[in-house]
């Protein structure tokens, strides 16, 4: 009975969206697909839209044993708008909706998803922006906002508790000459987990950047960033991040720089403190329009008030190839990161990531995503150490102009020197996602001062 109850509901909510949708297909088929150049006023756009899903997760609390499966329905519509002149631009994108659990009702849950990006820009020297990212989620492994390469946190919710997340980010910047600027931000982040052995935590900070270039060949950016992380029992801390980088352009597809990063991170007792030192060195080159690359090499010393030093290589590198059909992208990333506001506040760890995406078109409504990567993760706290492996494959097509499906499967091992936390994770979704009007437009980047 519960699974023709979901049914019956899912069916109902997209005949009435299909209801309106077709009235403006054919209006929609007339217009053009071209990208507006960044002062091109374009009126606000809505488009409202639904999305239903099936996923199937073969280990949902990701568990050496005793695994448990189950199917999950959702049924989630969203909202996006977007507007753009010279002035002004928005895009915004929220969605929330309902999961059922087909075995395990107690778990059913309310989502939520939101992007929120808004620039005003009074004139060619000041922009205003604010950014805001949200979710309310229970998966286990949670995507980190603004990460590179699609990066997660390592941090599980082995037990889905449902958390909130929200990022506010309002910012102001000063461009006073061709391509130098002055850039002050304040960031809030929220994090609010259900469940009570589970730390929340509100982090305030102020970041400000300076970038000037001396001559078109020649150009430094310096880089101080504060801020304050309450937790509900564990130490409060404060967070002092100071960056350097020169740059030299040897011409408009090759340039090099230096860069080094100081970084304080101040406990309250009994916490531990420590500082990183890390300088690092790299390249940057376009051997084509299509194919580009980035090297980027250095070292990095972390010295704990008590206890030992840590130190090792930093890395971050990819190569991107993108032609009419198809974009390649091959990454390594690693050295240290830290983890805070999060599931379980794992701190200061040494990693080392490496991976390769791939998204082809193959045929003119048909693409084809391909993804696979590998991480080893070192956690100062605990000593753990662990292999994490991904692969994904997925598939998207467009039905008609207002209607796509997409389908896919992933597969994620953790491979660990603590033996309950090893697991092997398999899913499965298929999306059915109805549109209705202008798809929005990228918000544009702001006029430079000249």
């Amino acid at each position: 009975m519960k699974l023709s109850t979901k049914s019956l509901m899912a069916v109902f909510v997209i005949l009435v969206f299909l209801a309106g949708a077709p009235v403006e297909v054919q209006a929609q088929q007339r217009q053009q697909q071209q990208q507006p150049s960044a002062l091109q006023a374009i009126p606000f756009r809505f488009q409202p839209y639904i999305t239903v899903q099936e996923v199937y997760d073969s280990n949902l609390f990701l568990s050496s044993n005793n695994r448990t499966h189950d199917w999950i329905t959702t049924v989630t519509p969203g909202l996006r708008v977007s507007q753009q002149d010279a002035f002004t631009g928005i895009l915004l994108d929220v969605n929330g909706g309902y999961n059922w659990y087909a075995n395990n009702s107690d778990l059913d849950f309310w989502s939520l998803l939101g992007n929120l990006e808004a620039r005003y820009s009074p004139n060619r020297y000041w922009n205003l922006r604010v950014r805001e990212y949200a979710i309310r989620s229970e998966d286990p492994r949670e995507r980190q906002f603004g990460g590179q390469y699609d990066q997660y946190y390592s941090t599980q919710n082995q037990n889905r508790s449902i958390y909130f997340r929200n990022i506010v980010e309002p910012s102001i910047e000063y461009l006073f000459a061709r391509d130098s600027s002055l850039r002050v931000a304040y960031v809030n982040n929220y994090y609010d987990n259900r469940d009570p052995l589970t730390e929340d935590s509100t982090s305030n900070a102020g970041n400000a950047t300076l970038t000037y270039w001396f001559n078109v060949r020649n150009g430094v950016t310096l880089d101080y960033r504060y801020e304050q992380i309450n937790y509900d029992i564990s130490p409060d801390q404060k967070n002092n991040d100071i960056r350097g980088r020169y740059t030299h352009r040897f011409s408009p597809a090759t340039s090099v720089f230096a860069e080094y990063l100081y970084q304080i991170r101040d406990y309250d007792d009994p916490g531990t403190d420590y500082v990183v030192h890390s300088p690092s060195a790299g390249i940057q080159h376009a051997f084509s329009r299509t194919l580009s690359g980035l090297l980027q090499v250095g070292y990095y010393y972390a010295d704990p008030d008590v206890g030992d030093s840590r130190d090792g290589l930093t890395v971050n590198t990819n190569l991107s190839l993108r032609s009419e059909l198809t974009t390649y992208t091959l990454f390594a990333i690693g050295g240290y990161r830290e983890e805070f506001q999060t599931a379980d506040n794992s701190g200061f760890m040494e990693y080392y990531r490496g991976g390769l995406t791939v998204s082809h078109r193959l045929l003119q409504r048909l693409t084809l995503n391909l993804g696979a990567d590998a991480e080893r993760d070192k956690y100062a706290a605990t000593d753990e150490k662990a292999w994490l492996y991904t692969a994904r494959a997925g598939m998207t097509y467009q039905i008609l102009r207002w209607m796509n499906i997409e389908a896919g499967v992933a597969y994620t091992e953790s491979d660990s020197n603590i033996e309950s936390n090893d697991y092997t994770d398999w899913r499965g979704f298929i999306n059915l996602t109805l549109t209705y009007g202008d798809a929005p437009r990228p918000t544009p980047a702001a006029t430079t001062a000249r």
